[in-house]
């Protein structure tokens, strides 16, 4: 046995986290996080404000350098689209096969972006990836 195996035994979040096979993957559901908000601007676009941290912390940061109380991110067309598709209805292989149908993009080709755009957007926890009656999983890969 490994020592961050035995650690884990103490500290659960050191644990190995368990491999999802890619059809568990692509059945999962994405959600978007309730503390963003976001607005539809022209050309079908989404500006997504994001808060910047309220803790001790961060608001000793920013007063030192002055950070702005949110901080937006400007989500092109495609990524306008699954943005609105991660409501929790929609797994992602319906993700995929909308994107495929709606932007003339093989199944491959959608397949690949798709999941690294939510990957991105699930390190940054803008979305949380949820099994269906299950639990929401945040976690990096």
């Amino acid at each position: 046995m490994a020592l961050r195996d035995k650690i884990a035994g103490y500290i659960p979040a050191l644990g190995r986290r368990p491999k999802l096979s890619k059809q568990e993957v692509v059945n999962l559901l994405p959600v978007r996080n309730e503390r963003l908000t976001w607005t539809r601007v022209e050309d079908n676009e989404i500006m997504l404000s994001v808060p910047t941290r309220k803790d001790r912390v961060g608001r000793l940061i920013g007063r030192i350098f002055k950070v702005p109380d949110s901080k937006e991110v400007l989500l092109d067309e495609v990524g306008a689209h699954v943005w609105e598709l991660c409501d929790g209805k929609h797994d992602i292989a319906g993700v995929i096969a909308d994107i495929s149908k709606k932007f003339g993009l093989s199944r491959r080709e959608a397949e690949v972006s798709v999941t690294l755009y939510l990957k991105t957007l699930a390190e940054r926890k803008f979305v949380g990836l949820m099994r269906r009656g299950g639990k929401i999983r945040n976690e990096r890969r």
